[in-house]
């Protein structure tokens, strides 16, 4: 930790820094990199100040430079710089989908494949093929994984009733999977949840309702500040668990 002048002081992390005013009431801090440097931080900060951590302030949109800031959660409030939440949403414009399902999928699968295939998008079909028996974490994790690498700008698990792809793919790290029946909850998935993969249910739905949910689902755009500062404090509760 070096005194910049004044209260003001940076920590630096191999090329990154972390700096910090001290304050009578408290520490405001900027983009405390990554949980085991911020572990070390807080320690020092306690050691050496004796006052808490009253506010992070995320400056930029790359999440992994903001991820320390967790670990101040039990005293600190979150600024987040509109970028940076922006950022945790899912893509607005979708061009690249990635869908799989279990074996009671296969027809529906198929008939969603190539919709979106007829409007122009790449799709990339993970399986199941037959009526084989097949397991909906296994096709659920194909699909939730290349969201999350972004491979793909969204993700369809089906099984027979979608709740198992839903909680299989939600397991995922920065995978936001919702179960939907209905173009609401497709848009409300998205709009105001930050829904990256939407699971169907093939014994729920008729091939035409499960495309219009498609549609709404991969049409509809997560842009409100307030619906992405949620989404914000969802991945804080993710990062507190990890």
């Amino acid at each position: 930790i070096v005194n910049v002048t004044g209260q003001l002081y940076r920590a630096q992390n191999d090329n990154h820094y972390t700096v910090f005013l001290v304050t009578p009431d408290g520490i405001i801090m900027s983009d405390p990199i990554n949980r085991d440097f911020s572990r070390w931080l807080k320690a020092e900060i306690a050691s050496r100040f004796k006052v808490p951590v009253r506010y992070v302030l995320y400056t930029h949109r790359d999440w992994d430079h903001a991820s320390g800031g967790v670990v101040f959660a039990d005293t600190a409030e979150f600024v987040g710089h509109r970028n940076m939440l922006a950022a945790l949403a899912p893509p607005a414009e979708i061009r690249t989908v990635a869908i799989a399902g279990d074996h009671t999928a296969v027809a529906l699968k198929a008939a969603i494949r190539q919709h979106l295939r007829g409007r122009g998008l790449a799709v990339h079909d993970l399986g199941t093929e037959t009526s084989e028996p097949v397991d909906y974490p296994d096709t659920a994790a194909a699909v939730a994984k290349q969201v999350a690498r972004r491979e793909a700008d969204a993700g369809i698990v089906i099984d027979g009733a979608g709740l198992g792809s839903a909680i299989a793919a939600n397991k995922i790290d920065g995978v936001r999977a919702a179960m939907c029946t209905t173009r609401t909850l497709a848009r409300y998935a998205r709009e105001h949840n930050g829904a990256n993969v939407l699971a169907l249910g093939a014994t729920l739905l008729t091939p035409d309702d499960a495309l219009a949910i498609v549609d709404t689902f991969l049409g509809t755009a997560m842009r409100e500040p307030r619906y992405m500062r949620r989404l914000a404090k969802i991945r804080q509760l993710e990062e507190r668990q990890g």
